[in-house]
C-alpha cells in the first residue's frame, strides 16, 4: 500500500512517536484500501523510486534504510480496461506449489532482476491468504516473495521478513517495534 524509508535513532520519545504515527497511518491505509482496492504498484516502486530514496551513512550520520510493505501477498495490477493482471502467481500455480513444492513454476518481474539493495532492509506485514487458498497459499506466496526479494539482495532477506496478518493493529505495531528494536 505504501512505503517509507525511515531514519531511526532509538530513543524512548522516538519509540512513542513512531508507535503513535504507525497506528494512525495503518488506520488511514485500511480506510484508503477500502475505497481504492487496486493496491500499490510495488514493481514500479522497487525499480523507479526506491533507488533515489536510499540514504548512505556518513562519518557523522548513520542511516538504516527500511522498506515496510503492508500487503496480503497477492500482487495484482488494475489495468485501464478494468482487467486485473497478476504479478504474483495465480491461484493455480500457488495450489500446484502446495502439492509438489516446486518453486520453479514461479516467474518474477523481469524489470527488477539485477537490482541490488544491499544497504536496505525490507519487511512485509499483514500477509494473509485468501479464503480460497487457506492452508496453502501463505506457504506458496512466502516462497515466491522470498525468492523474488532474494534476487534484489536486500540485506535482511535471509532473516524472517514476512509477518502474517495479526488480529489487531497493536500486534502488528509490536512487529514493527521489534523490527526497529523499540
Amino acid at each position: 500500500m505504501t512505503f517509507q524509508i525511515i531514519k531511526t535513532k532509538v530513543i524512548d520519545s522516538t519509540s512513542r512517536r513512531v508507535g503513535r504515527q504507525f497506528s494512525e497511518n495503518v488506520e488511514k491505509l485500511y480506510n484508503l484500501a477500502a475505497i481504492k482496492t487496486t493496491g500499490a504498484n510495488f514493481v514500479y516502486y522497487l525499480t523507479d523510486r526506491l533507488q533515489t530514496q536510499i540514504k548512505k551513512s556518513t562519518i557523522n550520520d548513520s542511516y538504516r534504510n527500511v522498506v515496510i510493505i503492508l500487503t496480503d501477498g497477492y500482487l495484482e495490477l488494475s489495468m485501464p480496461n478494468k482487467q486485473k493482471r497478476s504479478i504474483s502467481p495465480e491461484a493455480l500455480d500457488l495450489n500446484r506449489f502446495c502439492t509438489d513444492g516446486n518453486a520453479a513454476i514461479f516467474t518474477y518481474p523481469t524489470n527488477t532482476l539485477g537490482l541490488t539493495y544491499k544497504n536496505c532492509e525490507i519487511y512485509l506485514l499483514e500477509f494473509n491468504e485468501k479464503k480460497s487458498g487457506e492452508g496453502c497459499h501463505f506457504k506458496a506466496l512466502q516462497q515466491w516473495w522470498t525468492n523474488w526479494i532474494k534476487t534484489m539482495e536486500f540485506s535482511n532477506v535471509n532473516n524472517g521478513f514476512i509477518f502474517r496478518k495479526r488480529a489487531a493493529t497493536d500486534l502488528t505495531k509490536k512487529d514493527v517495534q521489534g523490527i526497529f528494536g523499540l
